[in-house]
């Protein structure tokens, strides 16, 4: 019986070779650009142009973006466990927990890629921990349920500057990241809250202030660096929300907002020259800026 069964037995060699067998196919399917054993592939290929009305359990996410769990799966004849934020347009697929291959964390597609073909001299698991440790810095700088993301770690105290066009660059980043997606809606819905709907204290429309948080207080000094980068780069943040997420509906809801931060732009802009200037009361056309300007248009 123990020539069957001990640790050296037939049966147990057979079931290791069996292993190494179907380790070896899988390396060498993987070596082949083959990934349709994973999971996240699995969803992927699952929910693209699936109906998902008959989904039990999906919650709305962000845009064309909604998020399943185990029993929307079940459904859909997967097996597994966790949750997902997926596009049934596109077949994009996140991981919310994160599986792990050669060591390496991913949640997403691309990550997954990165985790098994990229080359021995870049280090992939120290590059994605940092991508991470990023992303929850930004996040834990959005304080308030309101969107605003701070410009500086946040005080003890709870005090905080908001400088938007920083924020605007800040979740353009973030945008490569489908777990951020919500915490960047939040924070455009902060910023157009925030337009000058009327003529500011330089006499333009369609600008933004810097704002401070004092505890739970907001105030302005009525102050702002630029108008051309400001509007420049939110809008640039725009279309790359809208590209990344399909979300259309947040843009028509705030048309009349967005024209208004394009004619900001427009009202600095000197057609003789070709350029933008910093602001009305800083006639000043920076390079930087106009980069950032012509990036818009």
């Amino acid at each position: 019986m123990s020539i069957l069964l001990g640790d050296n037995g037939i049966i147990k060699k057979a079931q290791e070779s069996s292993e190494k067998h179907n380790n070896s196919i899988a390396q060498e399917k993987i070596l082949m650009g083959d990934l349709s054993d994973f999971e996240l592939i699995q969803v992927s290929n699952a929910i693209k142009g699936r109906d998902t009305s008959d989904l039990p359990t999906k919650e709305e996410y962000v845009g064309d973006f909604i998020k399943i769990g185990s029993k929307d799966l079940e459904k859909m004849g997967l097996d597994f466990e966790g949750q997902y934020y997926v596009n049934p347009i596109t077949g994009e697929a996140y991981d919310i927990d994160g599986k792990k291959v050669n060591n390496i964390t991913y949640h997403s597609i691309e990550e997954l890629k990165q985790a098994l073909y990229s080359s021995k001299e870049i280090n992939t698991k120290r590059l994605l921990k940092m991508k991470y440790k990023q992303l929850d810095y930004l996040k834990n700088n959005q304080q308030h349920s309101n969107g605003a993301i701070a410009t500086y770690t946040v005080s003890d105290k709870g005090n905080y500057t908001i400088m938007p066009y920083f924020a605007s660059l800040a979740c353009q980043g973030m945008l490569e990241d489908i777990g951020s997606y919500d915490s960047v809606k939040k924070y455009i819905l902060w910023h157009l809250n925030h337009i000058n709907e009327t003529e500011d204290v330089n006499g333009t429309k369609g600008t933004i202030y810097d704002y401070k948080y004092i505890g739970n207080a907001e105030q302005t000094e009525k102050s702002y660096d630029s108008v051309d980068s400001y509007a420049a780069v939110f809008l640039s943040l725009l279309r790359k929300y809208e590209e990344k997420t399909g979300d259309k509906q947040l843009l028509i809801d705030n048309k009349e907002k967005i024209m208004l931060i394009a004619q900001a732009v427009n009202s600095v802009f000197s057609e003789s020259r070709g350029l933008s200037e910093a602001k009305a009361t800083y006639p000043i056309y920076y390079l930087m800026d106009n980069s950032e300007v012509y990036k818009r248009i």
